[in-house]
């Protein structure tokens, strides 16, 4: 009989698409309160980091309104609309932890994400590790 294992999953852009609905989501908040145009927003995406203002000074600078109080309250409004936001688990990601739990292993989702991310972990049903946070990682 094979030996059983615990397997250890990161939750965000593993079983999740979570970049690319955030990066929908902070492009479509711009779009409707400053009416920054899509192509804008979405030039300047790939310097996003995990966490923080990413590419929202640049994008604001771009547009002709550098203003840091204005970063400062759209970031704020993005990371409250982040927090309500719904991923999407990546396909077969459902299936295939199925049948891992099926044949026996057991399954722990890990995230240091957003409340969204740690609500569509616990739709996974799998359970969180007892450490929040690994030093060096995160």
């Amino acid at each position: 009989m094979a030996a059983k294992r615990i397997l250890i999953f990161d939750l965000d852009d593993t079983l999740i698409d979570t970049m690319t609905e955030l990066a929908n989501l902070f492009c479509d908040m711009l779009q409707s309160a400053q009416g920054v145009a899509d192509e804008i927003s979405r030039r300047f995406m790939s310097s996003w980091p995990a966490r923080g203002r990413g590419p929202l000074p640049a994008v604001l600078e771009a547009i002709g309104r550098p203003d840091p109080a204005l970063v400062d309250d759209i970031t704020e409004r993005y990371w409250q609309l982040a927090e309500t936001f719904e991923p999407v688990a990546l396909p077969e990601t459902l299936e295939v932890l199925e049948q891992l739990r099926h044949s026996g292993h057991t399954l722990i989702v890990s995230s240091g994400g957003t409340t969204a991310s740690r609500r569509t972990q616990d739709a996974f049903d799998a359970p969180r590790p007892s450490v929040q946070a690994v030093p060096g990682h995160g």
